[in-house]
């Protein structure tokens, strides 16, 4: 026999003595012949759709009594026009600064706030935020927002302290900063 056939026959052999192990294996364990297996750690037989169906129905009505499934995002104004955005990380914590020249107001975090604010200097700054049309405002002590708006130009900031509350002082600092650079 010509190798290439030698080797065609014994790969042939080889793949038939897996699938007879495979066969021996199933009628060992008991598993229905017919169950479809799914590759992973450990082989596992997939649910009948019934089954299935029925966690699902389960699943659903448990989630429908904890409260409302799927929340809804706040809409978002859309940019003026260009956008400039920084981020730098400081005593702790994260500050994020945000400008344009025209009205930030609705705009992505600045959209967040769910309160006036309070007055801190030329701006407002928040910690009370709701992400959701579906969800009440939350006070969020380790954030604060602070912003200046107008029609012609806007700035907002977004603090974060991992431990701590965000100094409003140095937020409306940074926020004073990139007003006077806009012009």
């Amino acid at each position: 026999m010509r190798r290439a056939s030698r080797k065609a026959v014994l790969g042939a052999a080889g793949l038939l003595s897996l699938v007879g192990l495979g066969a021996v294996i199933a009628t060992q364990t008991g598993e229905d012949p017919g169950a479809t297996t799914v590759a992973g750690p450990a082989p596992t037989t997939t649910r009948p759709s019934e089954e299935v169906n029925e966690r699902v129905a389960a699943i659903r009505s448990a989630a429908a009594k904890k409260g409302p499934g799927v929340l809804r995002p706040l809409p978002s104004a859309s940019a003026p026009g260009e956008v400039t955005t920084t981020t730098s990380e400081q005593d702790g914590g994260t500050l994020k600064v945000v400008s344009a020249r025209g009205d930030l107001t609705g705009y992505r975090e600045l959209g967040w706030v769910a309160e006036p604010g309070e007055e801190v200097g030329a701006a407002r700054c928040s910690d009370t935020i709701r992400l959701s049309v579906d969800a009440k405002p939350v006070k969020h002590p380790t954030l604060l927002i602070c912003w200046r708006t107008s029609a012609r130009k806007s700035v907002y900031t977004l603090a974060v302290k991992a431990k701590g509350k965000p100094s409003p002082k140095d937020s409306v600092a940074a926020v004073d900063r990139q007003w006077q650079r806009l012009g």
